[in-house]
């Protein structure tokens, strides 16, 4: 069982008889169950692939999903983050949903309001997230230790598996992997150090519709097996 449990607790005695006593609780996560107090949705690092048994991806159930493909992306090999969902009535008496993201080694976190989210995932030194603020998308990079934020954008990005349609510039690109120079041997370290960039590819046309049980894009040119591009 994994715990964070984050407090800043302050003790002054004053003539050795009285004394202060002031605790902060910031968050508690226990990684032994599927929901934990206060956060509603955990997503394991094997939930962000295809799911042979469901035929369909684990993504798609991401509650801040992409309301044009029905479709949230997230790529994340590193084992220091997490990705948590909490829920909360607003002043209009309406449930909203949002994220925190939480270095489970630093135990640093970034709180995220947003109605949608296209793309998550991690570079070397970087973590990205592509998201809806104030009706706006936005491309977030959060220092992936700190999780303080480097630089923000408006961008949309449509995310199909690593397949990344960019709409500002109307350009495709490959999410690509990349790792440490580690030796082939320690298969674990070097897994545990993977990391992403973008690569831009040579594909035509606008997305017009995503089938995330065949990989497949629709444009407005051709329909193209995102699976067999992504492998190229």
């Amino acid at each position: 069982m994994w715990k964070i449990i984050k407090k800043s607790v302050e003790k002054i005695i004053i003539n050795k008889e009285k004394f202060d006593l002031t605790m902060k609780w910031e968050f508690k996560i226990e990684f032994s169950s599927d929901s934990f107090w206060p956060y509603n949705y955990k997503f394991e690092k094997t939930d962000c692939y295809f799911n042979d048994w469901l035929e369909d991806r684990w993504t798609s159930i991401f509650p801040l999903k992409n309301k044009s493909f029905k479709n949230t992306e997230i790529f994340l090999e590193t084992d220091e983050i997490v990705i948590a969902v909490w829920e909360r009535w607003s002043l209009m008496w309406e449930e909203k949903s949002f994220i925190d993201v939480i270095n489970i080694k630093t135990e640093k976190k970034y709180r995220l309001f947003s109605d949608e989210i296209n793309l998550i995932y991690n570079t070397k030194e970087n973590l990205i997230i592509n998201a809806k603020k104030e009706w706006v998308f936005k491309t977030l990079t959060l220092n992936k230790k700190t999780l303080e934020k480097n630089t923000e954008k408006n961008e949309e990005l449509q995310a199909f598996f690593k397949i990344i349609y960019n709409a500002k510039e109307k350009k495709w690109f490959l999410l690509d992997f990349d790792a440490e120079n580690i030796s082939e041997i320690d298969e674990e370290k070097k897994y545990q150090n993977w990391y992403f960039n973008l690569k831009e590819i040579k594909i035509s046309g606008k997305p017009e519709k995503f089938d995330r049980k065949n990989f497949i894009i629709k444009t407005d040119k051709w329909e193209i097996d995102i699976w067999e591009e992504s492998i190229k």
